[in-house]
């Protein structure tokens, strides 16, 4: 039977089974080793982390494209690279959410950005570069480059739920 615990960094809901020995709490990184004495905790590296992951919601697919993990340590800067996906596509949708679940829809929100592509041209032929920045106080940056144009747009008021 499943031991309903709950993890002594963020407070989570963890469920261990009672034959496992590690398990990693999906929302903050915690180790958590259970014994037949106790529980042994060990912490993620030092400093502030992401309690859940961050992604991308892939329109059709109702999926996520995860960009950073929960419990990524902050401060952190990652970049994807993003194409369109039709021919001579005027813009691009970019949902960024955050949550711990694969369908988009169970996670939360964080921004919907329209982004005008400037160039014309076949489906994958565009490229777009994003870059998310996530400070140790949990404030977002998020940038989107059309390469090859001067085509930017830049969104710095959004914001994610970290632990100490």
């Amino acid at each position: 039977m499943p031991e309903a615990l709950v993890c002594p960094n963020c407070k989570a809901p963890l469920r261990i089974e009672s034959t496992q020995v590690l398990t990693t709490c999906q929302y903050c990184g915690y180790q958590i080793k259970q014994t037949a004495a106790a529980l042994a905790v060990s912490a993620p590296a030092a400093g502030p982390h992401l309690i859940e992951r961050i992604g991308l919601a892939v329109k059709g697919a109702r999926t996520v494209l995860e960009i950073l993990a929960a419990g990524t340590t902050l401060p952190v800067e990652k970049r994807e690279l993003l194409s369109t996906v039709s021919d001579n596509q005027e813009t691009m949708t970019v949902t960024l959410v955050s949550g711990n679940s694969d369908k988009a829809d169970e996670n939360r929100p964080l921004a919907e950005i329209v982004f005008p592509v400037r160039q014309r041209a076949p489906r994958g032929v565009v490229k777009i570069t994003l870059a998310l920045r996530v400070g140790a106080d949990g404030k977002v940056s998020l940038s989107l480059v059309e390469e090859g144009t001067d085509n930017r747009l830049e969104r710095h008021d959004l914001s994610v739920a970290v632990a100490s």
